[in-house]
């Protein structure tokens, strides 16, 4: 339902020194290095400056008038790069003093605007259609998924043993509940609704909304949101303020 996003883009080149990793952040590439068989040397330099760009989108996203989306990195095999390495999305143009927070950073960044639903609006869309998804009677588990490509959003469904699903109640509710969270009175993102048998098993059995996470080095907990999968990636959305990038890794059941 709705059709993919297209957005404005420009690349801004940051000049800024790449600092030395250590702390959380060298801790959680050492454990995705062990973990992938990728090397760490080549972690390190695609991390580079991550905090700061991690503080950058954090300011971002809790100023509201800058219309922040997401952020993410460029995959490796994207041939639009164009030099860049991370990418920014916001709703309008973002104003120069972002654009100068950005060349103090040690890459390039991609920075697209267009996007028509803020973060927190997404986000709140993207709960509302999986609250009502999850209320439908025969419905087993509810995955919900944002799309970083597109801003759009897939839910993702099992149906209890012996039931069945009306999807076009299914989809008529969600997208009801959707259009009534968000700011423009409709859901403008493209959504996709799929009937998935395995939905419910493997990494969702273990990791679930509104539970405790506690840091591997015992620095601190948050809670878990709702079920979600990123990238392919099964786990659970969280307050993005976690200790030690936890929001970052926690994707990773054990």
């Amino acid at each position: 339902m709705g059709s993919p996003r297209s957005f404005h883009e420009l690349v801004v080149k940051g000049a800024g020194a790449a600092p030395e990793m250590k702390g959380a952040v060298k801790r959680d590439l050492e454990a995705v290095a062990r973990d992938s068989g990728k090397s760490l040397d080549a972690l390190e330099r695609r991390h580079r400056g991550q905090e700061k760009f991690d503080d950058l989108t954090a300011e971002s996203a809790a100023e509201d008038g800058l219309g922040y989306v997401q952020a993410g990195y460029v995959a490796d095999d994207d041939p639009s790069a164009d030099g860049a390495e991370l990418w920014m999305r916001f709703t309008e143009k973002p104003p120069q003093k972002v654009l100068d927070r950005l060349q103090e950073l040690p890459y390039a960044v991609r920075v697209q605007y267009g996007a028509p639903l803020k973060w927190k609006d997404l986000e709140k869309v993207q709960q509302a259609l999986f609250g009502a998804a999850t209320d439908v009677a025969g419905t087993a588990e509810v995955v919900s998924e944002i799309d970083p490509e597109t801003d759009g959003i897939a839910i993702s469904y099992s149906v209890e043993p012996g039931s069945q699903v009306d999807q076009d109640a299914l989809v008529t509710a969600a997208m009801t509940a959707g259009a009534a969270s968000s700011p423009t009175g409709s859901v403008p993102v493209q959504v996709r609704f799929t009937e998935d048998s395995t939905v419910g098993s493997g990494t969702e059995v273990t990791v679930k909304g509104g539970h405790t996470l506690n840091a591997t080095d015992g620095s601190g907990s948050c809670t878990s949101a709702f079920t979600v999968r990123v990238g392919g990636v099964n786990g659970v959305a969280t307050a993005m303020h976690c200790y030690n990038y936890m929001g970052e890794y926690v994707l990773t059941a054990r």
